[in-house]
C-alpha cells in the first residue's frame, strides 16, 4: 500500500494506492533462465513443471549465469536458491499453523453452536411437556 498526501487548491487529499507485489529479481531471472527453450539442453523444467533440473552445471555456470547475474559461480546460485527454499518452507509452515488454528476455532464455534442448540431444544421440550402434564 502506498499512502500519498496531496494538496488540491485549499484542501489536502489523502489517498491509498494498492501496489502489486513484484517477485524478487533473483526469482524472476531464474524463471526466465529455466523457461527459455533455447537452454533446455543445459537447464529445463522437471517432469511435474514445478521443479527444474540443471543437466550440465559447468555450462550453466559458464554460459548462462553471467547472462542473468553478476557472477558465474554455480555454488553461489545454489546458495541463493536455497535461501528462497527456506523462506518458502517457513511461509508454508506458518500458513499450515494458521489453517490449523482456524480449523480449531471453527470446530469450537460449531461445538458451542450445537451445544446451545441442544440446550434450547431440551429447554423447549421440557417446558412443553411440563405444561402438558
Amino acid at each position: 500500500m502506498a499512502f500519498t498526501l496531496e494538496r488540491c487548491e485549499d484542501s489536502m487529499v489523502f489517498t491509498m494506492e494498492s501496489q502489486k507485489s513484484v517477485p524478487a529479481p533473483f526469482l524472476t531471472k531464474t524463471y526466465q533462465l529455466v523457461d527459455d527453450p533455447r537452454t533446455d539442453h543445459i537447464v529445463s523444467w522437471g517432469d511435474d513443471e514445478t521443479t527444474f533440473v540443471v543437466r550440465r552445471p559447468p555450462e550453466f555456470a559458464r554460459d548462462l549465469l553471467p547472462n542473468y547475474f553478476k557472477h558465474n559461480n554455480f555454488s553461489s546460485f545454489v546458495r541463493q536458491l536455497n535461501t528462497y527454499v527456506r523462506i518458502m518452507s517457513c511461509l508454508l509452515h506458518i500458513c499450515t499453523q494458521l489453517l490449523c488454528s482456524i480449523y480449531i476455532y471453527i470446530y469450537i464455534y460449531i461445538y458451542i453452536y450445537i451445544y446451545i442448540y441442544i440446550y434450547i431444544y431440551i429447554y423447549i421440550l421440557h417446558h412443553c411437556f411440563c405444561a402438558i402434564f
